[in-house]
């Protein structure tokens, strides 16, 4: 009877002992308290998602001393433009809201545009940084498709280049549009958003077109099944066509806007020029080439309301009106400037085509395809499975949890210890993890916070006894 009530009382005991161990992990162990909405609304996004989405158009009056605020001087290592610091607001050209679906053919003038493809590529867990992944291709009704199906298009990447996702550790997406018979068309671009969170998905594309099709390439920070916004706005004809001479001062000007060459610089680096902005002057500098080599020439033009996604495409014509070939362009905020190898003396003619009309489509998407099965239901961020990363730094690191959590901003509070991200060795791969596994590796030695009402990543470091005694000290004398 002894020993039955022994066994009976250690058997207690062993279940008790395992059920406070096991409820000692649960509560010791905060990362599994770790919740991200992926459907709550971000606020920082919020306001750039309605205007965006809605038709309402800012009208806004011109600047007549506008292009009397640019300063061009030159030294002995660079052209220098100088000009007031600012951004354009948005909705400055007037354009047509439409909804399109995907694969029907939308009418724009006399011809149409249709949305044919999507395709997404990341690497799988059996792969490295080193190799291209390959992307897996949908048609506009998210249905498998190959290559073959693809070839009358001809304007589609099968593979990502594995060096891309050095700096953009997230699925690359491509979006191929098709179109028929529309006069002089131009697309500026596209925006995508999370159609729950309102989360902007695009800092930066690739876009190309060739064979009636246009195709867009970026990196989206998102590795689950959610509905997603895609926004794109066409410029097309009729078409009002200007000419004027290459000297500074002149260009043209149309309703509501007008386009002015600042300079022509003679003898620019090949190397891409640099901006950069400091007390409310924003500096453009290109760099001279040296005297016993040929240049490139660079035309330097200023656009009002903005030179960003304007409908407007420049040639240059010699003195028999055949075009020359140009060797690339840049755009930032008000200002367009065009590179070529021509002398400048061999130009005759700068001729602009402005697109009257511009329309602004949205499609909506139920979701982006081809992204990991796992994540196909996912009521926690913190849940999404990712196959492989490699991150190259604590910076980095930050940006992917920040980005993939689908929040706008993210600080560091308290002094960092010995023993923090910091002090890992870069750069790192993760294989067949969670965002919560990446996660607890960044917080090591702090506490890791959401807070979706300020649209941010918060990871809190203690402050030592030691520091904390030191403090207080200063506090009683000061």
């Amino acid at each position: 009877m002894k020993n039955k009530n022994l066994i009976l009382t250690v058997s207690v005991f062993t279940c008790l002992l395992l059920l406070g161990i096991s409820l000692y992990r649960t509560f010791a162990d905060p990362t599994k308290f770790w919740y991200c909405s992926p459907t709550k609304p971000r606020g920082n996004d919020l306001e750039a998602w309605q205007k965006t989405i809605t038709p309402k158009q800012q009208t806004e009056d011109m600047n007549e001393d506008f292009f009397e605020n640019f300063t061009v001087s030159s030294d002995n290592d660079n052209f220098t433009v100088e000009h007031t610091s600012e951004n354009p607001p948005g909705n400055l050209f007037a354009f047509e809201f439409h909804e399109m679906t995907p694969g029907e053919p939308h009418d724009i003038g006399a011809g149409t545009l249709k949305f044919s493809c999507i395709g997404t590529a990341y690497h799988d867990a059996n792969q490295t940084m080193s190799d291209d992944a390959v992307f897996r291709l949908y048609d506009s009704q998210l249905q498998p498709i190959s290559n073959t199906n693809l070839i009358e298009s001809g304007n589609y990447a099968t593979t990502e280049d594995g060096s891309n996702f050095r700096y953009n550790p997230w699925p690359a997406v491509q979006f191929v549009f098709e179109y028929q018979k529309i006069e002089d068309i131009m697309l500026h671009g596209i925006k995508i958003f999370d159609s729950r969170t309102r989360k902007s998905l695009t800092t930066g594309y690739n876009s190309s077109g060739s064979h009636d099709s246009h195709q867009f390439k970026t990196h989206i920070p998102i590795w689950h099944r959610t509905p997603i916004d895609i926004v794109i706005d066409v410029s097309y004809g009729p078409i009002k066509t200007f000419e004027f001479a290459p000297r500074a001062g002149e260009g043209f000007d149309v309703k509501n806007f007008k386009c002015q060459l600042i300079s022509v610089f003679e003898g620019v680096d090949n190397r891409t020029g640099s901006s950069s902005s400091r007390d409310n002057v924003t500096i453009h500098k290109f760099k001279k080439t040296p005297p016993d080599k040929t240049g490139l020439l660079t035309f330097f033009f200023a656009c009002l309301p903005s030179a960003h996604h304007m409908p407007v495409t420049f040639e240059f014509l010699d003195k028999d009106g055949n075009k020359l070939s140009t060797r690339g362009s840049a755009t930032s905020s008000y200002t367009h400037n065009i590179t070529m190898k021509q002398p400048l003396e061999k130009i005759a003619i700068i001729r602009a085509y402005y697109r009257t009309r511009r329309q602004r489509i949205v499609i909506h998407m139920p979701y982006l395809p081809g992204l990991p099965e796992e994540n196909d239901v996912i009521k926690n961020l913190f849940d999404v499975h990712i196959p492989y990363v490699m991150l190259n730094g604590p910076g980095q690191v930050e940006r992917f949890l920040k980005n993939s959590l689908q929040l706008g901003r993210s600080r560091s509070i308290g002094p960092t210890p010995g023993n923090s991200i910091h002090s890992a060795a870069f750069p790192l791969e993760f294989s067949d993890v969670s965002i919560r596994d990446i996660a607890q590796f960044y917080a090591h030695g702090g506490t890791l916070h959401v807070d979706t009402e300020n649209d941010q990543l918060i990871l809190e470091y203690p402050t030592p006894l030691w520091m904390r005694f030191r403090q207080f000290l200063q506090k009683v004398f000061p």
